[in-house]
């Protein structure tokens, strides 16, 4: 009797272990099928109201519904965005910091060139999560300028070399673009550092300068005003707002690199983690409210996942390397 009670015991013990053990092994799963479980905080580097800001600030309005929880946009400025970019790498990969970067902040390696030091951490530590959109960058000259085309303006450039425009920061697209143009068809313009678009497209209006890069968002209201004509934009594509421009690939220039921007996480983001915020993402870009907000501040909805997006960076650093080190940037 007594052994049979043993065995009773034991045959019980064993059951209660066997439940547990299975509840344990789907605890991750669980968790994983309860993201997001509270806020979620997205790292601009950038002050408020700049284009970084703006553009986490759409998302972020948008996604909280498909979330359910409140979605917060954290400002950190400063350090060209290694600062806030590393805050993001160093937080736990749970999904509640994830960052809204531009390139600069994705493969700091690869721009060590115009960093004040060596960068605290490397496109290694970071995951892509997924695109939102592309930025638009322009080159303008005034309305009433002879050049009506860019083949037009290269043309002069050919006979009358030196011809000077106002630039953005050497780094950027606009100013990669303008060399990869002049090495392909052996003219020499040269650039003024007037960085900001602001600034570049006032001495564009006050003829300062005869032509000038500048985003899509500052040259709209003078385009549309008709007082500047944009000549073609760094782009893969055609800018949807203004179709009647024609990109610089199809033009026939290699181009740098897509300027898209979008969210990434730590290293060690969980792939379920990863697979909800994809879909919000994919939910986000689709949204009419959002497609709204970014026609508004000027940039071209373009939806990659995670692997998608990953792609891109590695493409866009291959391509970055090629041309800084021809630029003497890289060695």
């Amino acid at each position: 009797m007594e052994n049979t009670g043993k065995r009773l015991f034991i045959l019980v013990l064993s059951s209660v272990l066997s439940v547990f053990a299975a509840l344990t092994f789907n605890l991750p799963q669980v968790a994983a099928e309860e993201y997001p479980a509270r806020a979620i905080s997205v790292i601009a580097p950038a002050d408020p109201g700049g284009a970084i800001d703006l553009g986490a600030r759409a998302f972020a309005s948008v996604a909280e519904k498909y979330l359910g929880k409140p979605v917060v946009v954290v400002n950190k400025a400063g350090g060209q965005g290694l600062p806030a970019t590393l805050d993001m790498v160093r937080a736990k990969p749970d999904g509640y910091t994830i960052g809204f970067l531009i390139i600069t902040h994705v493969i700091p390696e690869t721009f060590t060139h115009f960093l004040k030091g060596a960068p605290p951490y490397s496109s290694k530590d970071i995951r892509p999560i997924g695109q939102l959109t592309k930025s638009a960058q322009m080159l303008a000259v005034k309305a009433d300028s002879p050049w009506k085309t860019f083949s037009d303006l290269v043309s002069y450039v050919r006979t009358n070399p030196g011809l000077k425009y106002g630039s953005n920061p050497e780094g950027t697209l606009p100013s990669l673009m303008m060399h990869i143009v002049a090495k392909k068809e052996g003219i020499k313009w040269t650039p003024v550092p007037l960085v900001e678009d602001g600034k570049i497209v006032t001495a564009l209006l006050g003829d300062h300068v005869p032509a000038g890069t500048a985003s899509f968002g500052a040259l709209r209201p003078h385009m549309e005003a008709g007082t500047l004509r944009p000549l073609t934009v760094f782009l893969d594509e055609r800018l949807s707002q203004v179709p009647n421009i024609p990109s610089i690939m199809e033009l026939g220039y290699e181009l740098a690199y897509v300027s898209a921007l979008g969210l990434y996480g730590p290293k060690g983001l969980p792939d379920s983690v990863v697979k909800k915020l994809e879909d919000v993402i994919r939910k986000v870009t689709e949204d009419p409210s959002y497609r709204e907000k970014a026609k508004q501040l000027g940039v071209q909805v373009s939806y990659r996942d995670s692997g998608a997006f990953a792609n891109l960076i590695h493409k866009n650093q291959a391509s970055l390397e090629k041309v800084f080190k021809e630029m003497g940037y890289l060695k």
